[in-house]
């Protein structure tokens, strides 16, 4: 009897973890072409100085409204939640803006799973062209 009511209780976690919303870290930096590119959590440049006060705008495809903005914090980082157990199934679109700096677009790719998040390079508008 004390088997079965840890399986319950383990299977209980397991569902509950499963229908857990997506959240993933943004870090945005400077870079010398405006990309966005999906990485390890454990690269260095997460760690690094960023762009404060970017606007990171997620939206996902498949489901109408579905969108999510946030402002990237004093080292350029966001958490990024998004609704939903399908989450990991839907494709997103990426925008990111900040000040004196080109845009950078991504109109599809895969959300990122556990353990990894977006890095997100942005161009200075006066940077010189080689």
């Amino acid at each position: 009897m004390r088997t079965a009511r840890w399986l319950v209780l383990l299977g209980l976690v397991a569902m509950t973890a499963a229908c857990s919303p997506v959240k993933f870290r943004v870090k945005v930096i400077e870079g010398e072409l405006s990309t966005v590119q999906a990485i390890s959590q454990n690269d260095p440049r997460f760690q690094g100085e960023g762009i404060a006060d970017a606007e990171v705008t997620i939206s996902q495809t498949g489901r109408a409204g579905d969108v999510i903005m946030r402002m990237t914090n004093a080292n350029g980082s966001a958490s990024i939640p998004l609704k939903g157990t399908g989450a990991l199934s839907r494709p997103m679109g990426v925008v990111v803006r900040a000040q004196g700096y080109l845009p950078a677009m991504r109109e599809q790719m895969p959300t990122p799973t556990p353990g990894t998040g977006l890095l997100i390079l942005l161009e200075h508008i006066g940077a010189s062209q080689p």
